[in-house]
């Protein structure tokens, strides 16, 4: 018993069940016992090598296999004694089985594992607790499997979508499966080097069936951060209507709140008695709610700097930072850099010449993996299927456009016909522009005419449009302060 307890302590389902197997086999419970698992079904644990032979379900001789087809058809466990007395399978009167167990074990409602028992020459039927340690038997081998499919797809994902071959983004695998399940987790890195994705997966490996729900902290106006975050009671303040805050949203998943160095040093307090306690009060509310939810909080700047500087509350710092993911600058893991490009280039039908990817090493990529995404994306534009050394070098050398030169080319574009949703609005959700640079698009825009509804116009922005353009412009923070 102690060996079972200390292999489930340490997730080992597949040895505690084994042994749990051996024992009530050498008590003389059962006889035999067969463990299916994979595609093709095949014999991970056999107790009964004498009789039982075989490497799959196809060719496994020995044991009362139609009944293990039969569960599998009808997906639900099987309970049979006095096989020998009653007319049952060829298998069972030649073998003399006279009772069994068959539970085949469910992932996303398809077969994914079998449980076979057998007892031979016994007239004693099953009872009723060697029927509950059967089940419970099934319970540790659908454990074992939703644990066996979660780290394979964990690993599977991390070569997917968390590439490269440093250390550094090995160590950063490790942390990820290590930390998925606690809360809260800080992630530390600077722009472009992936925390959102981090964030991401941290969520899907926690186990949680909620939604991820991101809190920009940097894009949500501070007098409208309490409410965006909380929710708000109607009459709250003016306009303030009944809604449920971004918490709310998360109940049962992940809230990440990025770039957490930007929330108001005031509303600070207020979050981290929600990260201790996970209860909250909506705004202009008196009644305490409860919501249980992840907490994963990422930012780009050194916090314990911050808390130094008295710019981020140095309580705060201490409950987030227990659980801290540091994501290195691409410059730091260049051996990165290669499985990152073939890999992009391959999702959009590009293929990469090996000298060319020796001069993207060579290059330090202040803006990291986002840079790099976006220094190919404009090869792509100007190439065909393959890209050379010279198509590298030629991206390097040619001068970028300003600012100014961007802020030209949007105006150019609504001028002729395009809309501010798509060369201004797309573009700032996508990070490709900056909040200032949109103030100052709306800033340029004004001085051409006097109010807000006019630049409607100029902006090719539907007068039905003109509330939901206005709200875009304060959520995001963007109207200009008298």
């Amino acid at each position: 018993m102690k060996n079972l307890l200390e292999a489930i302590k340490e997730n080992d389902f597949l040895r505690g069940l084994e042994i749990l197997l051996k024992d009530l086999r050498r008590e003389g419970v059962i006889d035999g016992a067969v463990l299916f698992y994979g595609d093709s079904f095949d014999a991970m644990i056999i107790t009964d090598l004498a009789r039982i032979t075989g490497y799959t379900l196809q060719d496994i001789k020995g044991i009362a296999k139609s009944y293990i087809w039969k569960a599998i058809e009808e997906k639900r466990e099987i309970f049979e004694d006095e096989l020998t007395v009653r007319r049952g399978s060829e298998s069972s009167m030649f073998y003399q089985i006279t009772s069994i167990y068959v539970s085949p074990i469910l992932v996303d409602k398809k077969v994914a594992g079998v449980l076979y028992i057998d007892r031979l020459r016994n007239e004693n039927k099953f009872s009723g607790a060697e029927r509950l340690w059967f089940k419970f038997m099934g319970n540790i081998f659908q454990q074992f499997i939703d644990l066996y499919k979660q780290e394979s797809i964990l690993d599977n994902l991390q070569r997917e979508i968390w590439l490269g071959k440093s250390s550094a983004s090995e160590e950063i695998r490790k942390k990820i499966k290590k930390f998925a399940r606690f809360s809260p987790v800080l992630i530390l890195g600077e722009t472009g080097t992936g925390k959102t994705l981090v964030a991401e997966l941290l969520h899907r490996f926690s186990g949680r069936s909620g939604k991820f729900v991101v809190v920009s902290s940097p894009n949500i106006p501070e007098s409208l951060f309490e409410s965006e975050i909380f929710g708000s009671k109607k009459g709250a303040f003016t306009g303030a209507v009944e809604r449920k805050g971004l918490v709310e949203e998360a109940e049962n998943g992940t809230l990440f709140f990025d770039e957490i160095s930007e929330i108001p040093l005031h509303l600070q307090a207020k979050l981290l008695r929600f990260i201790e306690t996970g209860t909250y009060k909506r705004l202009g509310e008196s009644r305490e709610r409860k919501v249980n939810t992840h907490i994963i909080c990422a930012s780009n700047r050194d916090l314990e700097k911050e808390t130094e500087s008295g710019k981020f509350r140095k309580d705060l710092y201490f409950r987030i930072s227990v659980y801290l993911i540091k994501i290195p600058p691409l410059r730091e893991r260049k051996e990165d850099i290669e499985e990152i490009a073939i890999n992009y280039l391959r999702k959009n039908g590009y293929r990469i010449d090996d000298d060319a990817i020796k001069l993207l090493t060579e290059y330090d990529f202040p803006g990291n993996v986002r840079e790099l995404q976006n220094v190919l994306n404009r090869i792509m534009v100007e190439t065909e299927g393959r890209i050379t050394s010279r198509d590298i070098t030629r991206e390097f050398t040619t001068p970028r456009k300003t600012g100014g030169d961007r802020l030209s080319e949007i105006f150019k574009a609504m001028e002729e016909g395009a809309t501010f949703w798509d060369v201004v609005k797309k573009p700032y959700l996508a990070r490709e522009l900056n909040r200032n640079e949109v103030r100052m698009i709306i800033e340029k825009g004004l001085e051409r005419v006097k109010s807000y509804k006019e630049l409607c116009r100029i902006f090719n922005i539907p007068q039905e449009d003109y509330h939901r353009f206005m709200t875009f412009l304060h959520k995001q923070g963007l109207i200009k302060k008298k």
